[in-house]
């Protein structure tokens, strides 16, 4: 897995020399975060996956959870492997405390020991340094490799400095391609095989415990405001007493998603699958609206742009500041394009027909589940 700005976008652009579509604001509702970026590499075809880390600001981590056991039951379910995974890691944070520690224990569990040889952990953000705080993060490099990471190294993982130059992400490449390994998760097994509810999965464990005991500690805040607010009433105190109900409703709305968040956790993948079918099918509708008004837009200033070119007398900066709006329209478009065709679309997933697939896949992100998760949609 890798946190909210270890590097995963800057990654992908090094490997596919693209940069990140641009897309309209009607795409930002998408359920769906997962995107594939294909590419060539000594006559093979690499699909690199893009999805969210846990500490995702658009989203819960029982969401991104959630996303992650429909993603990878599907691929599972078709014998579809991995050759390899992408670990990312900021060198610039001085400490793998909170969110990112319990991060890093959810992404082991999913992978399972077994698979911790195909992982390869890359630190970023170097050129971020100044020269004299090099020194500093080397040694914290290599802290990191023999403690945090060090029982991945003992199984065979890899653990390297990342640049941004694209020749370091190439050679990530080129060392998983030259492994040529087959990679079957943990958490594939115990959410299909073994029929487990999230929650109950090693991993679900990890992040599900985090949400059980931060809700109890609410509950404790909650029913002590409660009180207070009853004794202010007691005591006819109506200022204090108004003061503690609002501070009561405000928490009790706050409790609702965090309820929420547990109770998807608790799904097991047939009801998981359902929801996200539905889901998915709601995405379709977006980008088929959002294909809509795109259009529309862009015929309007075309025609717009047609009539001022007909008219000599119009000022040529009207003319330019309306044919920059048509680029602008032009670009959308394309990005609208090219986010669909990364997409993964839901009927890759819609039978359960199990059918060898193998895919020389190398991934970035939140983890190994969600790499091959994604791989369950990607072109056969």
């Amino acid at each position: 897995m890798g946190m909210t700005g270890a590097g995963k976008s800057t990654f992908i652009s090094l490997c596919t020399q693209e940069t990140v579509a641009t897309i309209g604001h009607e795409l930002s509702s998408c359920t769906t975060r997962v995107t594939v970026h294909t590419m060539s590499f000594q006559d093979r075809t690499i699909h690199l996956i893009d999805t969210p880390g846990f500490d995702d600001s658009g989203r819960t981590d029982g969401e991104t959870l959630q996303e992650l056991s429909y993603w990878l039951a599907a691929a599972y379910e078709r014998e579809i492997q991995l050759s390899g995974i992408i670990y990312l890691h900021r060198i610039t944070d001085t400490r793998l405390q909170g969110s990112a520690s319990r991060g890093l224990t959810a992404f082991k569990k999913m992978c399972g020991e077994d698979s911790y040889c195909g992982i390869v952990i890359a630190t970023t953000r170097w050129d971020e340094l100044a020269p004299e705080q090099i020194a500093a993060a080397s040694k914290r490099h290599q802290e990191l490799r023999d403690r945090a990471w060090g029982d991945i190294v003992e199984k065979g993982g890899r653990v390297v400095p990342l640049s941004a130059a694209r020749i370091d992400a190439m050679n990530i490449i080129k060392h998983i391609m030259n492994k040529d390994r087959r990679l079957t998760l943990e958490f594939q097994k115990q959410i299909v095989d073994e029929e487990r509810p999230i929650h109950e999965t090693d991993a679900g464990k990890v992040l599900f415990d985090a949400l059980d005991e931060y809700q109890q500690k609410f509950q404790y805040t909650l029913q002590d405001s409660e009180n207070a607010m009853n004794d202010a009433i007691t005591a006819r105190h109506r200022l204090g007493a108004s003061q503690v109900s609002d501070a009561v409703v405000d928490m009790s709305k706050d409790m609702r998603p965090l309820r929420d968040d547990l109770a998807r956790m608790q799904q097991r993948v047939g009801d998981v699958r359902k929801e996200w079918e539905r889901k998915l099918q709601r995405d379709a509708e977006i980008f088929q609206e959002a294909s809509r008004l795109n259009k529309e837009k862009l015929r309007r200033k075309e025609e717009q742009l047609e009539q001022l070119r007909s008219i000599k007398s119009v000022s040529t900066a009207s003319e330019f500041y309306l044919r920059e709006e048509v680029q602008s329209l032009e670009k959308e478009k394309e990005g609208i394009v090219i986010r669909k065709r990364q997409r993964l679309e839901e009927r890759y997933v819609g039978s359960h027909t199990r059918r060898t697939t193998v895919l020389s896949t190398v991934g970035t992100a939140l983890a190994v589940g969600q790499l091959v998760a994604a791989m369950a949609c990607t072109v056969m």
